[in-house]
């Protein structure tokens, strides 16, 4: 069997994340992670609107700004502590508590930020070398020659490179939740870049189906059931048909009933909110379990360390042309500096006399004149 067939084989690993959402401490963890995010940006949008509506537009966005990045960094960290847990489980180890995920994503952020910082880099020298070669096939005479051999192997690395971006990419957090620091997870996601995309790329469409199937299932459910319960509630609460009181349910979500019902219909609204989070919750932690799955199928007997040599050898050589680019620059500074203080000295006093009689020089000490013989002093 292939390398390939065998990666392919072990997709069938991927039905197991399904049993992600039996996890219940992920579960906890992920929706109630949520759920501050989702308050915490209700909150957030209420002052800022606030502040608009009172024509403070400096305070509206900098409220609006501090508050994506406060739901940014809870959202952030709740799926980083699910990640960590999920990954546990597939791995066969003892799972952690929730505080204690809780705490190592959020020592691990400054990692994610590292490791999206250092792909951006890479990337953008991609493109600019890219560009480099682009402007060369500008050479009047040989330049048609060369973009004929140019374009062909450009689309090809850039093609790879947007599917890296687009599948391997997303394997950071499982790289980052296995405890690899920022570079081994970027040289071990270019590893599997280079040696196992096609493999990354079928399992994560695989997974991608997977996902599907199961929102469609939960929601189908919820569908059902929301109806179902509706239509039997209802009438049962005295106010009226089925079908009257499921639209009077619907007036009170958007806030226009009132009267006896309204205790229901916010009890109601209460239960519909839980019910999508969990709906919502579900999918993520497959999809977030089929990650981790993904990365373990990819990473076995995959070998990082040419790939985190060379990248620790790319960094080291910036470093060290940086460092000279600094030394030269204090060396032409100093020498500056040096010039500016030849020109601005004063001119030292001269060393040497002049004969009054025959203006021949002398030196101090001197009693007579090496020319004319005049006694001197």
């Amino acid at each position: 069997m292939s390398q390939l067939a065998e990666q392919i084989s072990k997709s069938i690993g991927l039905l197991s994340a399904v049993e992600a959402v039996t996890n219940r401490r992920a579960f906890i963890t992920l929706f109630s992670t949520f759920t501050a995010a989702a308050l915490l940006f209700a909150l957030f949008t209420a002052v800022a609107m606030g502040f608009l509506s009172n024509g403070h537009y400096d305070l509206s966005k900098i409220t609006g700004g501090i508050g994506f990045l406060v739901v940014l960094l809870v959202a952030m960290t709740g799926i980083s502590a699910t990640g960590f847990l999920l990954n546990d489980s597939i791995r066969g180890r003892e799972q952690r508590t929730i505080s204690s995920s809780l705490i190592l994503a959020l020592a691990t952020l400054p990692r994610v930020l590292g490791v999206m910082l250092m792909l951006f880099a890479i990337g953008l020298l991609l493109l600019l070398s890219v560009a480099l070669v682009l402007a060369i096939c500008k050479i009047p005479g040989i330049g048609p020659l060369l973009y004929a051999i140019a374009f062909p192997v450009c689309a090809v690395v850039l093609g790879a490179s947007f599917y890296a971006m687009l599948f391997v990419v997303s394997l950071h957090g499982p790289a980052i939740w296995e405890g690899n620091a920022i570079m081994r997870t970027v040289a071990v996601l270019g590893a599997i870049a280079r040696q196992r995309l096609l493999s990354v790329i079928i399992q994560s469409i695989l997974l991608g189906m997977l996902v599907g199937l199961v929102t469609s299932i939960i929601f189908g459910a919820l569908l059902a059931g929301v109806s179902s319960t509706s239509l039997l509630s209802l009438p049962i609460l005295g106010q009226g048909s089925g079908v009257e009181m499921l639209m009077g349910l619907a007036s009170h979500f958007m806030g226009m009933g009132g009267g006896n019902g309204a205790g229901y219909a916010t009890a109601a609204t209460f239960g519909m909110i839980l019910l999508l989070g969990c709906a919502i919750v579900a999918p993520a932690l497959v999809a977030l379990s089929g990650s981790c799955i993904i990365f373990a199928n990819v990473t076995e007997n995959l070998s990082a360390a040419v790939m985190e040599k060379k990248l620790q050898g790319a960094i080291d050589a910036v470093r060290q042309k940086a460092e000279e680019a600094k030394r030269h620059l204090e060396e032409s500074r100093n020498q500056l500096a040096v010039a500016n203080t030849a020109v601005t000295a004063p001119a030292a006093p001269s060393s040497t006399y002049l004969c009054p009689k025959c203006n021949t020089p002398f030196s101090a000490g001197d009693v007579f004149c090496g020319n004319c013989g005049n006694r001197l002093g």
